[in-house]
């Protein structure tokens, strides 16, 4: 099991080296805000990820507070790496099978992206990897111990994310299947489920800090009173939250982007490790029932929902790769004596190492240099307009460096000479997040243009095909008097 956790370590060093420095665009500076200063985040609050992190980054030596949460991110992914190695050893594979799983796990674009930005999704994946290693531990010899610790990982991954429910029902599962093992006894450690669902007491017991991040009574949630709505991510009425709604277009289109990330993930070699693992994990209850059926009905309900995210798919990605790992010995066995084919397989192994490498080579996740520059070019308790994409940074930096703190930075639903928010505050400045980089008419950009990611996916591209978002810049304007306000809408 060495092998597993050296794998691991590899793909931590990877993630290190390509780390994120300081804020990063979107959720990923509220976030990092978050884990650094025990700050209230968006639904569904991660209160798990949010106190781990804090303690990770009270240990680790080095780094700013920002630097720190990203690392708590890439620690993550390496650690659900490490324990998918180590699943593939466990199911008959060899090392290279673990080695081929731990690469494809390491490389995938969007989770490489993830791993190196403040992220709960790498934080997900991990519960998602400990759930099916304690079910496959429990159910090969299944003690008191091992029981308890099952239990935790269900607490774990219910609070990862709201999908989590699926994964704990799966687990579920894997213990009715297995009830024989079940007795009076059970009920003590089965009750280590409480153990991380005793974090979701966290958000109300700081709804009444004054720092920031802390959105608990945003969008009418009144902090203790709707914990339930808050933990389970239905606190906030968006589009998001319109599950099984999108129309034939749009899951015509999320699955035809599903099908090119997952081939460029995993590689087209996966259509034939996958079949080829079948026959040694179909009947391993814990890996299809921790595992697969939970991520499959997972990333149907992502495909069919208007405002779902391709980051979104980690447990689907982190099966696959396991399934892959596990095929690699039936592969080698029925192509056996076919050397062009191994050679051809092999060589589609590398699509995921170039197209990991250029997307992270051109996602722009650093913001705290732009957000400071335009912080200090503000005057004195002046007010500036943007985006949640470019709100968080601005926000992020003036709480974790204590910087131009006398600056109102205020959430403007879109562009503001468009929506209004200009005509309310009209000496406000305020950053334009667009795909091109025309001069808004009435305006005078005062800091340069930089990249900008949006949700961690602008410019996540698959050769002609868009996975994600086009490139996006951010710009800060100031009006010269010359702009029309629009009257708010």
């Amino acid at each position: 099991m060495r092998a597993a956790w050296l794998l691991g370590a590899l793909a931590l060093v990877v993630y290190l080296v390509t780390l994120a420095h300081g804020v990063t665009w979107d959720d990923s500076g509220e976030l990092a805000a978050g884990v650094a200063q025990l700050g209230v985040v968006h639904p569904t609050g991660y209160p798990t990820y949010v106190l781990l992190g804090y303690v990770f980054t009270e240990l680790i030596p080095f780094g700013d507070p920002a630097t720190q949460a990203n690392a708590w991110s890439a620690v993550c992914a390496a650690a659900a790496i490490a324990l998918a190695a180590r699943y593939v050893i466990v199911r008959g594979g060899s090392l290279v099978g673990a080695a081929v799983a731990a690469i494809l796990l390491t490389v995938a674009p969007v989770l490489w992206y993830q791993a190196t930005v403040a992220s709960a999704y790498p934080f997900l994946m991990l519960s998602i990897a400990l759930l099916i290693t304690a079910g496959d531990a429990w159910v090969r010899r299944p003690t008191t111990t091992r029981l308890a610790l099952f239990a935790v990982t269900i607490g774990l991954v219910l609070l990862a994310h709201k999908t989590g429910i699926f994964f704990a029902a799966g687990a579920a599962g894997v213990m009715v299947l297995n009830r024989e093992h079940l007795d009076r006894r059970s009920v003590l450690p089965l009750l280590a489920i409480l153990i991380p669902l005793a974090t979701m007491f966290y958000i109300p017991l700081r709804q009444n800090w004054d720092g920031w991040p802390n959105l608990i009574g945003a969008d009418g949630i009144i902090g203790r009173h709707n914990l339930v709505a808050w933990i389970t991510g239905t606190a906030q009425n968006i589009t998001e939250a319109d599950t099984l709604g999108a129309n034939k277009y749009a899951m015509r289109i999320h699955s035809e982007r599903f099908v090119v990330m997952m081939l460029t993930s995993l590689s087209p070699a996966a259509l034939l490790l996958v079949p080829a693992a079948f026959r040694n994990l179909w009947r391993d209850r814990s890996y299809i029932l921790c595992g697969v059926v939970p991520s499959v009905i997972s990333s149907v309900i992502i495909l069919t929902t208007p405002g779902a995210f391709a980051y979104r798919h980690v447990g689907i990605l982190l099966v696959g790769a396991i399934a892959c790992g596990v095929g690699v010995e039936p592969a080698l066995e029925w192509l056996r004596g076919k050397r062009l084919a191994i050679a051809v397989a092999a060589v589609t192994l590398l699509i995921p190492v170039a197209a990991g490498v250029y997307y992270l080579q051109r996602s722009h996740r650093e913001a705290g240099t732009w957000a400071r520059s335009t912080l200090a070019a503000m005057p004195r308790n002046g007010t500036i307009l943007a985006s949640w994409t470019a709100l968080a940074p601005l926000r992020g930096v003036q709480a974790l460096d204590h910087y131009r703190r006398d600056v109102t930075v205020l959430e403007a639903p879109g562009d503001p000479w468009d929506t209004g928010d200009w005509y309310k505050h009209p000496h406000a400045w305020a950053v334009a997040i667009q795909e091109n980089r025309d001069p808004v008419p009435g305006t005078e950009q005062v800091v340069p243009t930089v990249g900008l990611n949006i949700k961690g996916l602008s410019g996540l591209v698959m050769g002609p095909i868009r996975v994600g978002y086009p490139l996006a810049w951010a710009r800060t304007l100031r009006p010269t008097g010359t702009v029309r306000f629009k009257p708010p809408q």
